[in-house]
């Protein structure tokens, strides 16, 4: 699931299906303009909704948000990511495209910035951590250009810098699932349970 600022309306994904989600009404209604796909996670930017493909060497998908919904273009394989990996979340922030990509052979997760004008590459970080095969990794931006990760495997919050650099690996009270920034310092972390705790980063971090 993900916000779009522009349509003031959350989007979010199903197993093959997308849908608009108004915050006032909480009428939902399907995307039909998006083609039935495996998908796996979307991020938006002013202008763009990214949409990537849960399947080994998935894609990446752009769509235009108006006047209506349409591709723009898409990024597939070896581009996106290698044949043997899935890329698990993607988040926009400032013309850049955040990846966390699984690999299926060695376990293995990386975080990539790319640009979302370009599609090339920004930094690479290799995460070091062995994955159980289908579990996943959520990130969120942050501040200043940089990033946060929730490890859930290892009860974790991963701060990465703008520039691809690992800035401090903090213990997690709880298992956290998802992470989000709220304005310029509260953190909202989605923990087992369906529960919510919000952090002030200059407080608690």
């Amino acid at each position: 699931m993900c916000w779009s600022s522009t349509l003031k309306q959350f989007i979010v994904l199903e197993l093959n299906d997308i849908y608009f989600v108004n915050e006032n009404t909480m009428m939902i209604e399907r995307i039909e303009t998006i083609k039935k796909e495996r998908w796996m996670s979307c991020t938006c930017s002013d202008t763009s909704l990214y949409l990537s493909t849960n399947a080994y060497g998935s894609s990446i998908l752009e769509f235009s948000l108006l006047p209506t919904i349409r591709l723009i273009r898409e990024w597939k394989c070896p581009d996106s990511c290698l044949e043997t990996e899935v890329i698990t979340c993607i988040k926009y922030n400032n013309e850049t495209l955040a990846l966390l990509i699984r690999n299926n052979l060695n376990k293995t997760m990386r975080m990539e910035l790319k640009s979302s004008i370009t599609f090339e590459r920004i930094w690479s970080f290799q995460l070091g951590l062995v994955r159980k095969i289908e579990k996943t990794l959520r990130c969120c931006s942050l501040t200043d250009n940089e990033w946060l990760i929730a490890d859930h495997e290892q009860c974790r919050l991963i701060h990465i810098s703008k520039d691809g650099n690992m800035k401090r690996m903090l213990t997690y009270n709880d298992i956290p699932w998802f992470v989000n920034l709220f304005g310029r310092n509260i953190l909202a972390v989605s923990v087992r349970n369906c529960g919510l705790k919000f952090h002030k980063i200059n407080n608690d971090f």
